[in-house]
C-alpha cells in the first residue's frame, strides 16, 4: 500500500551533535523520542525509502541514505565535522488501515551555543626545511559551520616571534549544508637559516598567537613554526689555513695583494707574529685557497706560494710586514717585505720572475731585489708601498720606526727606485721626515703604528695617505696631502703643526683602528673615508666635511658634530673592510669585526649613506639589526677575532684571521685564516635574514 507524508505533524528537534570517547555521534534524546514513534508504525524497514522523503537535515552533512538508518536502529556514526546543528522534520504517514501515530508533546527547542573559538582550531602547527624561499606556509583546511557570510575579522599575530609572519585566511562559499572550507595561510618573505635562529629564545621554534574576532567569538589560536636543519653550506664550507705561529695580534696580519701568481686573482701576503724569532712570511695564492677542500696548514714542505724565512731556517728572523702593489707603470707588481733593519722590494715583471720566490726564500739570496738598510732604535720597521707621490712612476715607501718608550719615534717617505739607482739608507735620511711630540708616547711598536694609503680626496688628483698612531694613553691619525708627501725636504714635518691647506690635519681623541675609503655615498665626486674607533662607533668624513676642522688646532674632533653610525653593546669595531653590494641597492656594504663577539658583522651601505647625508646625527644601530656572520664555533672564550677580513672575488670567499692571544710575544698557538663561502652569507643577507653560523 502506498505510503504518505502527513506534513501537518511535524516535530521539530533540535541537538547539538558531538563527540563521544572519540567513537561516533551521540543522538540527541527527542531524536530518539521520534525514532520509537517512527518504529512503531511498522516502518523500520523502510527507512531507506522514507528517510530521502520525510526527513530534512540542516546544518549537518549525510553521504548516504544508510546513516538515517543508523540512527533509527540506535547505532551511532562518526559525523563529518566536529559540531552540527540538525533538524529532523518527519510526519510519516503509515498505510494499511490509515492508522497514524498519536503526536508527541512539543518541548521547547535546544538553545545552541556556538563552536568555541568560532570553530577555528587553537593550535596550528608547522616545520619548515631552512634556506628555502617560499611566500607562504598553508596549514591543513578545517570546516566551520557557518550560514553567514561573516568573516574573521581584526586578525592580529602577537608575540616575540611573530614579526616575519602575517596570516590570511580564504572561505569557501556556504554549500546546501551551510559548510564552509577555511584555509589558513601564513606569509612571510624571510628565508629561515637554522644556523642563525631569529625567534626569542633562539631554538628555532617560531611560537605567537593569532587574535581577531569570528562568529561572534574572540579568537585565540596559537601557532608554531619549527625550522629544521639541512646540511647546507654554511655548515660546511669553512675552512682554515694554519700558520706556523701566532699571527700579529695589533696590526694586519694578512693583506689582499694583487695578482703574483699570473691566474688573475688576488693573493694573500701573511706576516706571522712580530718580534719572535725564526717567524715567516708567506704569500699564500688564490690557487692553493681556491683548491683547498679541508683545513691546510703552512710551513717549510708548503705549496701554497712563497716563504720567507733564513736560509735553512736558521738563526732568527723577525718579518714585520709584506704588502704589494701593481707598479706605478703598470708593468708588474712590486712586493715588499720588511724584516731584520732591511726593506727588500721584489719587482717581478713577469712568471719567470715570480717563479723565483716560490718556495722556502731567503730574502737575502734573491739576485732580483732592491734594498732599503733602515736602522731603527729597535731593529724593527714598519714597512708598506704606497703609490707613487713624487711623480717619477714608481711605487715610494711609507716607513715607522720602532721606539722604546722616550718618544723617540720617527716615520718618513722613502721615494722609490727602480733598481738602477742607488737604494737609499736611513743614514741618508727620508725624503720626507714626520716628528711627533713626546706626550704621544712615540711610537710604540711598529705594529701599533702605520701608514694606510687612501685615495684621492683633496681633489689634486694623487693618491694621499693616513698615518695611524695608537697607544693607551693617545690615539691619532694624521691625515697627510700629496702635495707635502711629494716634495722632498730635509726639515722635519711637525704632525702637530700641519698647514691645513698644504700638509694635512690631524684627527684625535679616539682608538682608531681600520681606516677605510668606501664610495662616493654623497656623490660629491670625492670616496666616503670610515674610522673605526674599536668600540662603538664609526665616523665618516667626506670631502664636503672638511671645513669642520678647527681652525685654531687644525684638529678634527669627532663627536656630536660628525655623521656618526653607533654600534651598540661595546663590541668592538677596529678592523674592516668595504665589500661588495650584497643586496643589490649599488651601495657597497662594510664588513667588520666585533672582537668580543667572535664574530663578523655587516652593516648595509644603505645605513652608511643615511648617515652621512644626515651628517651631524648620530644613527644607533642596535645589536639584534645588525647582520652577524657567527665564528664562535672557531674560538674559545679567551679569543679575539681582531683582524681585518677581506673579500676574495676570485675564489667568492671571505676570510678572517684568527688572533690567539692578546700578548702575540708569548703566544705558542698557531695562528689561522678562516675561510667561508661568501655566496652564503649573500644570499643571507639580501633575504633579509639576521645572519649566518660558520662551522668547521
Amino acid at each position: 500500500m502506498e505510503r504518505e507524508c502527513d506534513y501537518r505533524k511535524v516535530h521539530d528537534y533540535r541537538g547539538l551533535a558531538g563527540f563521544e570517547d572519540g567513537t561516533g555521534f551521540q543522538i540527541p534524546q527527542k531524536a530518539d523520542v521520534l525514532l520509537e514513534e517512527i518504529k512503531s508504525n511498522g516502518v523500520e524497514n523502510d527507512l531507506a525509502f522514507i528517510f530521502p522523503f520525510c526527513t530534512l537535515l540542516v546544518g549537518a552533512r549525510f553521504r548516504e541514505v544508510e546513516y538515517m538508518t543508523q540512527i533509527a536502529r540506535g547505532q551511532a556514526f562518526k559525523p563529518l565535522m566536529g559540531s552540527a546543528l540538525f533538524t529532523v522534520l518527519s510526519a510519516c504517514g503509515g498505510g494499511g488501515g490509515g492508522s497514524s501515530a498519536p503526536t508527541p508533546t512539543p518541548t521547547p527547542p535546544v538553545v545552541v551555543q556556538p563552536p568555541a573559538n568560532g570553530g577555528i582550531p587553537s593550535l596550528f602547527e608547522a616545520s619548515i626545511e631552512e634556506n628555502n624561499s617560499f611566500e607562504n606556509i598553508v596549514f591543513t583546511d578545517f570546516t566551520v559551520s557557518a550560514p553567514s557570510n561573516e568573516e574573521p575579522r581584526n586578525l592580529a599575530l602577537v608575540g616575540p616571534d611573530a614579526e616575519p609572519f602575517t596570516v590570511s585566511f580564504a572561505i569557501t562559499a556556504p554549500d546546501s549544508n551551510g559548510n564552509r572550507v577555511v584555509t589558513t595561510t601564513l606569509l612571510t618573505s624571510r628565508v629561515f637559516n637554522f644556523e642563525a635562529p631569529a625567534d626569542a629564545n633562539g631554538d628555532n621554534l617560531y611560537e605567537f598567537d593569532l587574535t581577531g574576532t569570528f562568529q561572534g567569538v574572540d579568537l585565540a589560536s596559537e601557532f608554531k613554526v619549527q625550522i629544521l636543519d639541512v646540511d647546507d653550506d654554511a655548515e660546511t664550507s669553512a675552512f682554515t689555513i694554519q700558520g706556523e705561529t701566532a699571527l700579529q695580534t695589533f696590526g694586519v696580519p694578512f693583506t689582499k695583494i694583487p695578482d703574483v701568481s699570473g691566474d688573475g686573482n688576488a693573493e694573500l701576503a701573511v706576516t706571522n707574529v712580530t718580534g719572535k724569532g725564526n717567524a715567516s712570511a708567506y704569500i699564500i695564492e688564490s690557487e692553493f685557497i681556491a683548491g683547498a677542500t679541508s683545513n691546510q696548514s703552512v710551513g717549510a714542505d708548503t705549496a701554497s706560494g712563497v716563504r720567507f724565512t733564513t736560509t735553512n731556517n736558521t738563526g732568527d728572523f723577525t718579518p714585520n710586514a709584506l704588502s704589494a702593489l701593481a707598479q706605478a707603470d703598470g708593468s708588474g707588481t712590486d712586493v715588499l717585505l720588511s724584516a731584520d733593519g732591511n726593506i727588500y722590494v721584489f719587482p717581478i715583471d713577469s712568471e719567470a720572475e715570480y717563479a723565483a720566490l716560490r718556495g722556502n726564500i731567503d730574502p737575502s739570496s734573491i739576485a732580483d731585489r732592491i734594498v732599503y738598510s733602515i736602522t731603527s732604535p729597535d731593529g724593527e720597521i714598519n714597512a708598506t708601498l704606497i703609490p707613487d707621490v713624487n711623480g717619477d712612476d714608481i711605487n715610494d715607501i711609507a716607513v715607522v720606526l720602532l721606539s722604546g718608550n722616550d718618544g723617540s719615534g720617527e716615520a718618513g717617505i722613502i721615494y722609490g727606485v727602480d733598481g738602477t739607482g742607488t737604494p737609499k739608507t736611513i743614514a741618508d735620511g727620508f725624503d720626507v721626515t714626520f716628528n711627533f711630540r713626546n706626550e704621544f708616547n712615540g711610537f710604540v711598536r711598529a705594529e701599533t703604528a702605520d701608514f694606510l694609503p687612501i685615495p684621492d680626496v683633496d681633489g689634486d688628483g694623487v693618491a694621499d695617505l693616513i698615518l695611524r698612531q695608537r697607544n693607551f694613553s693617545d690615539n691619532n691619525l694624521f691625515f697627510l696631502k700629496s702635495a707635502v708627501l711629494g716634495t722632498a725636504s730635509t726639515t722635519s714635518v711637525d704632525l702637530d703643526a700641519l698647514d691645513l691647506t698644504t700638509q694635512g690635519f690631524r684627527l684625535r681623541d679616539h682608538e682608531f683602528g681600520t681606516v677605510v675609503a668606501g664610495q662616493d655615498y654623497d656623490g660629491d665626486g670625492i670616496p666616503t673615508l670610515l674610522f673605526f674607533d674599536g668600540v662603538n662607533d664609526v665616523f665618516m668624513i667626506d670631502g664636503d666635511e672638511f671645513a669642520a676642522i678647527d681652525p685654531d688646532t687644525n684638529t678634527r674632533l669627532f663627536g656630536s658634530s660628525s655623521a656618526t653610525l653607533t654600534r651598540q653593546g661595546g663590541q668592538g669595531s677596529s678592523f674592516g673592510a668595504m665589500v661588495e653590494d650584497m643586496n643589490g641597492d649599488g651601495k657597497q656594504e662594510f664588513l667588520g669585526v666585533s672582537r668580543f663577539r667572535s664574530a663578523v658583522y655587516v652593516i648595509d651601505g644603505q645605513i652608511i649613506e643615511d648617515t652621512l647625508n644626515n651628517s651631524g646625527m648620530i644613527t644607533e644601530l642596535p645589536q639584534e639589526d645588525e647582520f652577524d656572520i657567527d665564528l664562535s664555533n672557531f674560538f674559545g672564550s679567551d679569543r679575539d677575532v681582531t683582524f681585518t677580513p677581506a673579500y676574495l672575488d676570485g675564489t667568492d670567499q671571505f676570510v678572517v684571521a684568527w688572533a690567539s692571544d692578546n700578548n702575540p710575544q708569548v703566544e705558542t698557538d698557531p695562528g689561522r685564516m678562516i675561510f667561508f663561502d661568501a655566496g652564503v652569507v649573500r644570499d643571507a643577507f639580501s633575504s633579509g635574514a639576521t645572519g649566518v653560523t660558520i662551522i668547521p
